[in-house]
């Protein structure tokens, strides 16, 4: 699911940027509207996979990197604290459904422009406002580490 994601999302910063000198007046193109939905529509297909992911883990919990092809040798599973040892749940939990909220508010923004979620562009504001207030906790606990 990573390499969707960062797949849709590398197809939006490439299709968006063929945009970006007729945004600056510089060379205009006759082709701007239809591009710029298309990288549009990449935006909106990472967040929906985003928010899959998250769905997944919720339901699934995370998959261990080291576990996913079982290479995992014994020396590594001694290493490994148990889950028992390991951060409580409920803040694991607390913090998808954060990221699962934060990712909805934000596929607001691609789908009302491509006019797949009808709002009106007070609600756009609002859902782009109420993610950035969200995200701030981690995004500075990251910053501070």
């Amino acid at each position: 699911m990573d390499l969707v994601e960062s797949s849709c999302l590398g197809m939006y910063l490439l299709v968006e940027g063929t945009t970006m000198l007729h945004d600056m007046d510089i060379f205009l193109i006759s082709w701007y509207t239809p591009i710029l939905l298309e990288a549009y529509k990449f935006w909106f297909y990472a967040i929906c996979v985003a928010i899959a992911r998250t769905v997944s883990d919720l339901f699934l919990g995370p998959v261990a990197p080291g576990t996913q092809n079982g290479s995992t040798n014994e020396k590594e599973k001694e290493k490994e604290p148990s889950p028992s040892s390991s951060s409580k749940p409920s803040s694991s939990t607390a913090s998808l459904l954060n990221r699962l909220v934060i990712d909805s508010l934000d596929l607001i923004i691609p789908g009302s422009l491509l006019g797949w979620i009808p709002v009106s562009n007070w609600t756009v504001a609002l859902a782009m406002l109420t993610s950035t207030i969200l995200v701030w906790p981690t995004a500075w606990a990251k910053a501070q580490n």
